[in-house]
C-alpha cells in the first residue's frame, strides 16, 4: 500500500511501501535496518529523490549513503541542518554518507506544521534543476496544449488586470 500522496498517481504504480513489523520485540530493544533502493534507468534516467531525517521512533544511528558514477556531480541540500556529507571513492563509485547520531521521535502533535518543514531534509539529484523540468515537461501529459478557445477566454478574462498576483487571482476565479 502506498502513502496517500501517491494514490494513483502514475509516478508511483510500480512502487511499493516498505513495512517491517517486528513481532515479540521487548521494550528498548534496538533493530538494526539496512536497505538499498535501485530503480531502472529507463523509468527516470536521473537519481533525485528526498529524505526527512526522523522516523517515528527514536535513532541511535541514522546513516544516507548515495552512490554515483565517480566524475558525475551529485546535487544536494539539506534543510534545517548544517551537516556536511563525508565524501569518499569506493570501486569507481563517488560515495557520499551523512550520518546522523541520537536522531529523536518525530512528534505526531496535532495541528503541527504541515510536510514537517520544521525538520531536516536531504534533497538530492544527479541532474541540475533546469535538466530536470525540461525532462519532467517532455511528457505527454505537458504536451496537450492550449486550445484556441481556451486562450481566448483566458485573454478575455485578463483584459483588464495588470499585476501577476491578480492574474493568477483570476485563472484560479475559474476553477472555483
Amino acid at each position: 500500500m502506498l502513502p496517500g500522496f501517491a494514490a494513483d498517481a502514475p509516478a508511483f504504480n510500480h512502487l511499493r511501501e516498505m513495512a517491517v513489523t517486528h513481532t515479540a520485540t521487548e521494550i528498548g530493544a534496538i533493530i538494526n535496518l539496512d536497505y538499498s533502493l535501485t530503480s531502472s534507468k529507463d523509468f527516470i534516467p536521473f537519481l533525485s529523490g528526498q529524505e526527512i531525517v526522523g522516523e517515528n521512533s527514536p535513532i541511535d544511528e541514522l546513516v544516507i549513503r548515495i552512490r554515483v558514477p565517480q566524475g558525475k556531480t551529485l546535487n544536494y541540500r539539506m534543510y534545517n541542518c548544517a551537516l556536511q556529507p563525508d565524501k569518499r571513492e569506493e570501486s569507481k563509485m563517488d560515495v557520499y554518507e551523512w550520518r546522523f547520531k541520537n536522531v529523536p521521535a518525530l512528534s505526531n502533535e496535532s495541528f503541527q506544521e504541515k510536510d514537517l518543514n520544521c525538520i531536516p531534509h536531504l534533497f538530492f539529484s544527479s541532474v541540475d534543476m533546469p535538466s530536470a523540468i525540461q525532462w519532467m515537461t517532455s511528457k505527454t501529459g505537458f504536451n496537450i496544449g492550449l486550445t484556441s478557445e481556451i486562450k481566448s477566454k483566458i485573454d478575455e478574462l485578463l483584459k483588464n488586470e495588470t499585476g501577476n498576483i491578480q492574474k493568477i487571482l483570476k485563472i484560479q476565479s475559474l476553477l472555483d
